[in-house]
């Protein structure tokens, strides 16, 4: 269904109210299944799950629902998670939960790689304050509504706590936790779970997918061709300009993945080319080559210090040799010429297939590439000519 209403570009923030367009069948999905199931969901970042996850929690009174919202983004140890839900569910008592949590913040001197230091030189039980919030959730009183607890960029935490001391130990005793909370409430909460870095391929990798096996996945893709088509349309209009089919059908196919930041992007750098009012192939060109220029990095170079953040050395300097070799072919590349590039790298010939498919899994979970017809490409063709003109270079 077109929307009618004038939707404002929203590239620096979540969309929201009016200006949150599409992802009607998505929300129907996610209604239907946290009706018995917990989700983990599963999308790339850029791809707007913040903004559906507040589109939830915005519209829940339809659905007789009270939707929580919240974030680990910036949470460096357990209690700050834990801290984050008490405020989120405005839980009774949590008030002086958070009295008691804010001094203990105080001990804290430093934070590094290897952890976080605290006057005492003790670390926190933080177990005792899980076991607190775990009584707490046990007394909700859910007024009859069903409640569903919206947690963002959990994976950035678990990779945060991967770094400290006795980091993986710690991980598995947050998630599993974390697990038993959600086995032991799931007649009053159900959760979904999300990030822009795959928890599932984390949790693979250091054998601990036991702890989310609850979960139950939603991936979240690209819009669908026609509502992709629509939404570049309405943008267009709310700023006065029009757009043919053919020219827009021009614009889909040119950027390949169809996620709402990089038309919002495209369109935005369209708007400002554009005097006319008609937008044309020539414009659409153009916004693509402005795009690309080095005043725009920051569009794009979060995808490589993602690497860093999510794989660390050496794997990260792999997974930069394979898109290297991805970007630099208009066609994509095959398994096997991408396999060669690896073996020649680390001089390995025994654990290169293992190594290579978990690199090539994590790319594209993660949105990075894509595979067809035996062939790896970039699923964002703005990102492959991007990455090629600064990272691949010969």
């Amino acid at each position: 269904m077109i929307q009618t209403q004038r939707i404002r570009i929203s590239i620096g923030s979540p969309a929201e109210g009016n200006n949150f367009y599409g992802r009607e069948q998505e929300q129907t999905e996610i209604w239907e299944k946290t009706g018995a199931d917990n989700l983990l969901m599963l999308a790339p970042r850029r791809i707007g799950k913040t903004s559906l996850l507040k589109r939830l929690r915005d519209t829940a009174h339809a659905q007789n629902a009270s939707v929580y919202y919240c974030s680990f983004a910036d949470c460096i140890e357990e209690e700050a998670c834990i801290d984050h839900l008490y405020r989120t569910l405005n839980l009774p008592n949590w008030k002086k939960h958070v009295q008691r949590f804010s001094s203990t913040l105080k001990q804290i001197t430093k934070v590094n790689t290897n952890g976080i230091e605290l006057g005492s030189g003790q670390k926190k039980d933080w177990q005792a304050t899980a076991q607190h919030f775990s009584a707490q959730v046990d007394n909700l009183d859910n007024g009859g509504k069903r409640i569903i607890v919206c947690v963002d960029e959990l994976p950035i935490f678990i990779l945060a706590l991967l770094k400290q001391e006795n980091g993986k130990e710690r991980v598995r005793h947050f998630l599993n936790w974390f697990r038993s909370l959600r086995q032991a409430y799931n007649h009053k909460i159900k959760w979904i779970l999300a990030g822009s870095i795959g928890l599932d391929t984390i949790t693979a990798r250091h054998n601990m997918g036991d702890t989310i096996n609850d979960l139950v996945s939603f991936p979240l893709g690209e819009f669908p061709e026609h509502i992709a088509s629509e939404f570049v349309k309405a943008l267009l209009t709310s700023y006065n300009k029009v757009i043919s089919d053919e020219v827009n059908q021009y614009l889909l196919s040119k950027i390949g993945w169809k996620i709402p930041y990089y038309l919002q992007l495209l369109v935005e750098h369209i708007k400002k080319l554009n005097t006319s009012g008609a937008v044309t192939i020539e414009d659409v060109n153009q916004a693509f080559v402005e795009l690309l220029k080095p005043a725009n990095r920051n569009y794009f170079d979060y995808w490589h210090q993602r690497l860093n953040e999510q794989l660390g050395p050496p794997d990260n300097q792999h997974a930069v040799l394979l898109l290297n070799h991805i970007s630099r072919s208009a066609n994509g590349v095959q398994k096997a010429t991408l396999k060669q590039a690896l073996e020649h790298k680390t001089g390995k010939l025994t654990q290169e297939d293992n190594l290579l498919r978990y690199l090539l899994d994590m790319l594209e979970n993660d949105g990075y590439i894509i595979e067809s017809n035996g062939r790896y490409q970039f699923r964002l063709s703005l990102l492959g000519e991007y990455w090629k003109n600064r990272y691949a270079q010969e």
